[in-house]
């Protein structure tokens, strides 16, 4: 539950200890759902850890996405986008993007 929440640990905490101990040229990266993934970007802009890829993931084709995967850096760059749909129409049908992604931590594919 712990993961799946941010109770113990803050945004704010967590984006100051990313500036804290990050190296200069680090990346941090975060899955959260799409509404929080807004909330954490104005904050970790406002405390200049620059927002420099998103993956969007969409749970089937004709639906919006549901998370997304933010990568962080200390310097400002290019923003790049991409957006990954996880299933076919057909549930439990995994589309080939998704299937290549996973494939090293789901032990189904």
């Amino acid at each position: 539950a712990n993961a799946r929440h941010n109770d113990d640990l803050s945004f704010n905490d967590l984006i100051s200890s990313v500036i804290r101990l990050m190296a200069t040229d680090g990346l941090f990266e975060i899955i959260l759902p799409f509404n929080e993934s807004k909330i954490f970007e104005e904050l970790a802009s406002s405390n200049n850890l620059f927002c420099i890829r998103r993956v969007f993931f969409k749970p089937k084709p004709d639906l919006e996405p549901n998370r997304i995967v933010s990568s962080f850096a200390l310097t400002n760059q290019e923003l790049v986008e991409k957006v990954i749909t996880i299933e076919t129409e057909k549930r439990y049908c995994f589309t080939p993007e998704y299937i290549d992604l996973a494939k090293d931590f789901y032990l189904k594919f």
